[in-house]
């Protein structure tokens, strides 16, 4: 068994100076690290006017990583408020400083909230939450979860990818090699345009960080499951979450 400290680093009085709050935090992963704790969580929350909240947990977790040395760093990103890519790029970035420390946990969030909020030029592909039944809008929203999924699996995974699904394409059509040299892979140009791409770094780990799906209804279960996550759960009684599992299994 292995055990963690789990953090929303949130103040329900709002009375505190945040900064107090990081401090706090970094002072219970240290004391988590001398007690031979695995790893430490930092939750995702936005636009929560009730408490003060984690807004960027891979910030908060590179703070933790440079104050650390043996203590694994966890965030728990709401998907659907990141762009695909820049997710991939911070989260290698994070697993090469911590030297292969982090580990990820993906949830779906209130996404129609924050794809229109975040991710603007995203927002026509969600049905209408007026007139469309609820159905349909999870099926868009998980549809949007498993997509980044897959794209960020693709960018630590392969030396040069494209990806062109419901949400996303990239590369982008109709984006040309602008550079005087030949590309470094000429496979990654065709007619002149670009149609293949690549991240770098790479994560630390490989193929990359261990990756979890916070999981509570009992589709996330089986969604999990069918996109090969392990479980990051919160769920009561214990008689649901067995059932639960059996679903994953």
């Amino acid at each position: 068994m292995k055990f963690g400290l789990y953090s929303q680093v949130m103040d329900p009085t709002l009375k505190r100076v945040y900064a107090d709050l990081l401090d706090e935090l970094r002072e219970q992963v240290l004391l988590c690290e001398e007690a031979g704790f695995h790893c430490a969580w930092v939750d995702e929350h936005h636009f929560n006017a009730g408490f003060n909240c984690s807004t960027n947990p891979i910030l908060t977790s590179a703070m933790l990583a440079a104050h650390t040395s043996r203590i694994h760093i966890g965030q728990t990103n709401v998907a659907g408020c990141w762009q695909p890519l820049r997710l991939a790029e911070d989260i290698a970035l994070l697993d090469q400083a911590s030297r292969g420390r982090v580990e990820v946990s993906f949830g779906r969030g209130i996404e129609r909230f924050s794809v229109a909020n975040i991710n603007p030029e995203l927002k026509d592909l969600w049905p209408d939450v007026r007139g469309t039944h609820e159905a349909a809008r999870q099926t868009a929203s998980r549809e949007h979860f498993a997509e980044v999924v897959e794209i960020m699996k693709k960018a630590w995974t392969q030396d040069s990818f494209s990806h062109e699904g419901r949400f996303y394409k990239f590369p982008q059509s109709g984006m040309p090699w602008e550079f005087a040299s030949a590309p470094k892979d000429p496979t990654w140009v065709k007619d002149g345009e670009i149609v293949k791409m690549s991240i770098g770094p790479k994560p630390y780990q490989k193929p990359h960080p261990p990756l979890r799906m916070l999981m509570h209804s009992e589709p996330s279960f089986a969604e999990a499951a069918r996109l090969g996550l392990k479980g990051w759960i919160m769920i009561n009684p214990l008689k649901r979450l067995s059932e639960r599992l059996q679903v994953y299994a």
